[in-house]
């Protein structure tokens, strides 16, 4: 290329470039070269249209030798790369189908881990989740699989499967997978620059093997929030996104997310709760004769109308009856439960009022319960103070048990 210039030089001849000349070639090599390192479009198509607007096809000879050169550089030379824009990586990740990834928090050392699958238009068709027990440890360790608007989830540490169908339980399921999508982080990023709530650095090495780095920051009143996401320059696609709180100059770590892999087939398995205990207890919130039909009966009345109901089924020792009253549980697990107690239920003594429950995030009610049971053969009246009724997930005109048992 520089003997190709050199050719041209010797045509043109000895005479001395106009300086009004050589000051244009100049400016205009140098908003190129900063227009290439900051705009959203590629080094080739700026240089086409700062030529058209320049002008330059009218200027000396002299000044399309500087062209030339530019174009050289930006043609052959490895250590000039094309300018990088977020649309690159947006577009990329709109042919992803599947994704393998964790979310990773401050003082954890076990990550959320996700497998999520999309069919051909890009909407959400399976997704596995593994969840430690540091998130809720009252509920312990789950594996959640989410399939054609129903939720399993595994209970490790409570030894039950919970089948679900209600908007809200899976709408929260599906928000967590949401909220670590790369596609929906990028189009959120753009947006607040867009709005000028965000400060987005790019950095391009011009080795192909380093990942390109873009730092975004979210100004804040008393603090700035920095995210620092990886993209790999072979498939332009997100490889990390670390999160930052900035205070004073200095950086607290949030945690992060790493993108293992994309597009790789994902066994069917992974989607699908197998290899359970064969003690596990199942409990299906979706079948549709889960618990009593509430019809005309206020909300305290249907309450009280379970209570009675679920109590008379195991006086009865009709545990399929039971158990669809106490939210799905399978008949034989809730005799076997009970067996293995020791338990043995004889009458019922009373059934109080129901009263809004204490804990008014359960939406149900309490009923006080009298029962005399009998256990290892001695026969006691237990009293259960708070027997919870609530309506079943999905199927609010549908009441259960669902605590105080």
């Amino acid at each position: 290329m520089s003997k190709d210039i050199e050719q041209i030089l010797n045509q043109l001849g000895r005479d001395p470039v106009p300086a009004e000349i050589q000051q244009l070639a100049e400016d205009t090599s140098m908003r190129f070269l900063e227009s290439v390192s900051q705009t959203k479009k590629s080094g080739p198509l700026i240089l086409l249209e700062m030529i058209m607007r320049n002008g330059l096809v009218k200027l000396a000879a002299a000044a399309v030798v500087v062209v030339a050169g530019l174009l050289a550089i930006l043609f052959w030379s490895p250590s000039v790369p094309t300018a990088y824009a977020l649309e690159q990586t947006l577009a990329a990740l709109h042919s992803v189908r599947t994704l393998h990834m964790r979310d990773l928090a401050p003082d954890q050392n076990e990550p959320k881990e996700f497998w999520i699958e999309c069919d051909d238009a890009g909407e959400l068709l399976n997704v596995r989740m593994h969840v430690p027990a540091w998130d809720s440890p009252a509920d312990g360790a789950k594996e959640v699989v989410w399939h054609a608007g129903k939720a399993q989830v595994w209970f490790k540490a409570k030894g039950a499967v919970v089948t679900v169908n209600e908007k809200d339980k899976v709408a929260q399921l599906l928000e967590m997978v949401v909220a670590f999508d790369p596609k929906r982080a990028l189009e959120r990023v753009m947006e607040l620059q867009e709005q000028g709530r965000a400060q987005v650095q790019i950095e391009h090495p011009s080795n192909k093997a380093e990942p390109i780095k873009v730092t975004v920051t979210y100004k804040g009143d008393r603090q700035d929030i920095q995210e620092v996401m990886m993209i790999n320059q072979a498939t332009l696609l997100l490889e990390s996104k670390y999160r930052y709180r900035l205070v004073n100059g200095q950086e607290e770590y949030l945690g992060g997310d790493e993108f293992l892999s994309y597009n790789q087939p994902i066994d069917p398995s992974m989607f699908v709760l197998e290899n359970l205990p064969a003690n596990v207890m199942r409990v299906d919130m979706t079948s549709p004769d889960v618990g009593l039909a509430r019809g005309s009966l206020t909300e305290e009345q249907i309450a009280e109308k379970v209570a009675k109901e679920f109590f008379d089924a195991l006086v009865a020792e009709d545990y399929d009856r039971a158990g669809r009253l106490i939210g799905g549980l399978t008949g034989d697990a809730l005799k076997t439960m009970l067996a293995g107690k020791g338990l043995k239920f004889v009458r019922i003594v009373s059934i109080g009022k129901a009263v809004p429950h204490p804990n008014p995030a359960t939406r149900g009610w309490a009923v006080p319960c009298e029962v005399e049971m009998e256990k290892d053969g001695k026969t006691s009246v237990e009293t259960f103070p708070s027997l919870g009724v609530r309506p079943v997930q999905g199927q609010p005109d549908r009441w259960v048990v669902f605590g105080g048992f």
